[in-house]
């Protein structure tokens, strides 16, 4: 339960990150993502986080074989979401954001990240 909980709260902070301080800081450049682009991965963290909230409670139950599935379901759409990211939104960040305000969002990250990188 601890392994699940610890996940969780540093799969939030990342997602919140990025919903807070990346994707803006990526909106407000030029040759920036679409929009679209941006939608789709919101959606995708919403996604995740309904699979992750399931999974939580399943092993708050102790039921380990109905948290198995939901586990591995949510570890497809974090391999799937993580390379749309990396090969978009992050590419884009070292792209179009200048290094003195790529900078400042990675100061960012160990407060979003309870001072622990992740």
């Amino acid at each position: 339960m601890a392994a699940a909980r610890e996940f969780s709260k540093g799969l939030r902070r990342h997602i919140s990150f990025e919903e807070e301080s990346l994707f803006p800081a990526l909106k407000g450049v030029a040759g920036r993502p679409s929009d679209r682009a941006f939608e789709s991965l919101l959606i995708d963290h919403a996604v995740i986080l309904e699979h992750l909230d399931l999974l939580l409670q399943l092993v708050e139950r102790g039921d380990s074989a109905a948290a198995r599935p939901v586990a591995d379901k949510l570890e497809i759409y974090l391999q799937g979401h993580n390379r749309e990211e990396e090969s978009g939104v992050y590419r884009d960040a070292e792209r179009l954001i200048p290094e003195r305000d790529r900078a400042t969002l990675i100061a960012k990250l160990p407060a979003a990240a309870g001072g622990t990188s992740s």
